[in-house]
């Protein structure tokens, strides 16, 4: 089968590679559409951001990866008798599996476990001589209570958005806004988004679903904020004008919840200087080198802290919301290739000002 394999940071090719076999917990999905996630990028580049931005460690990377974490399919073979009526099924994969025995998976934090199997990267895949499973591949094996079903409202390219989609309502839920818990009022007046890529129009949307009164969406270039005003931002400002058009809107007070997607030492320290006293920073991406803070910034109560992929339950949640309308896909997706493009399908994500691009999807 044809695959996207990662040789080593930089080289990137399309390969004739071994189809898997589904084990006996496992089902074979028929891939029919795989996202470009920034995290691709950066493994490319030779960085690790599972562990990075998990565990707090720079972990290698092995050669030969398969990537592609964000995809969705058909399931067209089954590892046991038991698993016979999916067959057919239209299937979106949550992509990791946790051990279920150590501290974090027993206190239901699945996202935090050191022993995942992540499919699309070498994070738990030890056996010699094989591939991991990818979803940047004509086929992919997948745990059977990992992939789930999904409507024929939610379309392959749509449903790439899935993953990243739970990854927002996680980081929702660690600032305080879930779809169950009510806000007080006031609570979140006012949310700031920092980086409006895939994730921070998936965020906006999120948190207005989940009552936020007002989002402010940013960023350095025009694309993603033209699809920012179209999903519901109520302010859409470049980075470079951010503090006076941030502090005009709030009346002064600053951001109730800033979510930084971009993870640089400007965007920390910028974010830090808009937050509201008592208010929470949620970083979906660590600064890569050492910051130096003036601590003054963090008085008056402020919080912060990281959000790490997603727990289980927010992947069926993300489902439920993409099917009820209330989180659109097509905006977001830009550009779409074919697998035998997907240098090509890189090259674009990797440079998006350059090509207007925000979400690129491989097809297959």
């Amino acid at each position: 089968m044809k695959a996207v394999v990662l040789r080593s940071p930089g080289v990137l090719a399309i390969e004739d590679i071994p189809t898997p076999q589904p084990r006996e917990d496992e089902v074979l999905i028929k891939v029919e559409a795989c996202g470009v996630c920034g995290s691709d990028i950066r493994y490319f580049h030779g960085d690790n951001p599972w562990s990075r931005q998990t565990l707090g460690i720079i972990k290698s990377n092995p050669p030969n990866m398969v990537l592609g974490h964000e995809f969705a399919g058909r399931i067209v073979d089954v590892g046991s008798k038991s698993l016979r009526e999916r067959l057919g099924q239209r299937a979106a994969v949550l992509a990791y599996k946790a051990c279920g025995e150590c501290y974090h998976c027993l206190i239901g934090r699945h996202n935090l476990c050191a022993y995942v199997k992540h499919i699309g990267h070498s994070a738990g895949w030890d056996d010699p001589g094989e591939y991991n499973p990818g979803g940047m591949a004509e086929f992919c094996r997948v745990w059977d209570e990992m992939a789930y079903q999904i409507p024929d409202s939610i379309s392959p390219a749509a449903a790439t958005l899935l993953d990243g989609l739970a990854v927002a309502i996680h980081a929702a839920g660690k600032a305080g806004l879930s779809e169950s818990q009510q806000a007080r009022d006031g609570e979140f007046e006012h949310v700031m988004i920092m980086g409006s890529g895939a994730i921070g129009l998936l965020i906006l949307q999120v948190v207005r679903a989940f009552g936020a009164k007002s989002v402010i969406s940013v960023d350095n270039y025009a694309k993603p904020l033209e699809i920012a005003a179209q999903l519901g931002a109520d302010v859409v400002v470049r980075s470079q004008e951010l503090e006076d058009q941030v502090m005009e809107h709030t009346n002064g007070s600053g951001a109730n919840v800033i979510f930084d997607t971009v993870g640089s030492q400007e965007t920390f320290i910028q974010s830090l200087k808009l937050l509201r006293r008592g208010g929470k920073l949620i970083l979906l991406a660590v600064p890569p080198q050492e910051v130096s803070l003036d601590p003054s910034l963090l008085s008056g109560e402020r919080v912060v802290m990281s959000s790490a992929n997603n727990t289980y339950p927010c992947f069926p949640l993300a489902i439920e919301l993409m099917k009820s309308g209330k989180v659109k896909a097509d905006p977001i997706i830009t550009h779409q290739y074919p697998i035998s493009e997907a240098i090509e399908a890189f090259r674009v994500a990797e440079d998006k000002e350059k090509h207007g691009a925000v979400k690129v999807v491989i097809t297959l």
